[in-house]
């Protein structure tokens, strides 16, 4: 009698164990299938290693950036933002586009967008792709289960949480490098009370004696491996940054209108990029054909119109026209002397 119930329960045991593997199979599967380019799980244990984080945030070194203060217990405690949450599915989706929008060459009037600006807002984009899997969690769960979805406006460690799921490995910029398609990717991932099973372990550095990320930064934000200063970032100074830029860093800006890619063109891990494809589909060519004396024109509606949906309406139209300003004090081309008047007159 004892062993047949020992029979029993252990191959009740197994079954469980197998519908389990099969569900983050099938939840990786769907994953694939709605487009993203990768896919990692983690648990939720608090993120590690955060002294020098915590240490910047206390130097005042995210001014401009307070959110990240007040939101900085919960972004190293995932259950703070979901008490239920037991597991999180980390997702990349690549935003890669052709060289030939590179930083170098964006378009004819010579003003440079970072890539992740020309394409319909990607919180609205992913956030869409997310609900549908939140939606396919829950219908396949056989039990009932709570998700919560993240893209980086959530106060979520993203790149903590891709590297701590085995899906890439921190890049001495401190970005997150993908092995199979570089560092052009958007992170984001849900939260779930599914008790799920990871597959990889955290990679290891493969950057090698590289150092292209830090010897061509502008300003020279990148002061060493994974030492950004934020204040000296371009990507900050044009998008986060509500007050003048300044001046020691205008030159450096070159033609950068919005944000900068300088440090993520160079690394040699994108020759495996490749365009994705949930983003590919939502590419906006139309700003590349922008002149500057069409934006320096521009009122709030119609920064919003045209900047409405994308990423570059973070700055806004006043922060726009400043780096417009910089931009075209950098050219050093007279032809942009009427359009500067022009500015200086109406703010």
């Amino acid at each position: 009698m004892f062993s047949r119930l020992f029979i029993i329960s252990n191959s009740l045991l197994i079954r469980i164990f197998q519908n389990k593997i099969k569900l983050e199979a099938r939840i990786k599967e769907f994953a694939f299938e709605l487009g993203f380019d990768a896919f990692g799980i983690t648990n939720t244990d608090p993120i590690q290693n955060v002294d020098v984080l915590e240490s910047k945030i206390q130097s005042r070194s995210f001014t401009g950036m307070d959110w990240m203060r007040k939101t900085f217990e919960v972004r190293i405690n995932p259950r703070k933002l979901m008490p239920a949450a037991n597991s999180i599915i980390i997702l990349a989706a690549s935003y890669y586009i052709d060289d030939k929008f590179s930083e170098q060459s964006l378009c004819e009037n010579k003003l440079s967008f970072a890539r992740y600006a020309l394409f319909t807002d990607y919180h609205k984009v992913l956030k869409e792709r997310l609900t549908k899997l939140e939606d396919f969690i829950r219908k396949i769960s056989p039990e009932q289960v709570w998700t919560k979805s993240f893209v980086d406006t959530s106060p979520v460690m993203e790149r903590a949480i891709a590297h701590r799921a085995g899906i890439g490995f921190y890049g001495k910029n401190s970005n997150i490098i993908i092995p199979n398609s570089g560092n052009w990717n958007f992170l984001c991932g849900v939260l779930t009370s599914l008790a799920l099973k990871s597959e990889n372990k955290p990679l290891p550095s493969y950057c090698g004696k590289c150092t292209r990320c830090i010897d061509i930064c502008p300003t020279g934000a990148l002061s060493g491996p994974y030492n950004l200063d934020l204040q000296k970032c371009i990507a900050f100074l044009t998008i986060e940054n509500k007050g003048p830029i300044p001046e020691i860093y205008r030159s450096k800006i070159g033609n950068r209108l919005f944000g900068c890619d300088a440090c993520l063109a160079v690394c040699p891990w994108n020759r495996f990029s490749r365009a994705g494809a949930i983003m590919s589909e939502h590419v906006r060519k139309d700003i590349l054909k922008l002149k500057p004396a069409e934006i320096a024109s521009m009122n709030e509606s119609q920064f919003d119109c045209v900047f409405g949906s994308t990423p570059i309406s973070r700055c806004g139209l006043a922060g726009l026209l400043r780096n417009l300003c910089v931009v075209l004090g950098n050219s050093k081309n007279a032809d942009n002397i009427p359009i500067l008047k022009k500015l200086a007159q109406n703010n």
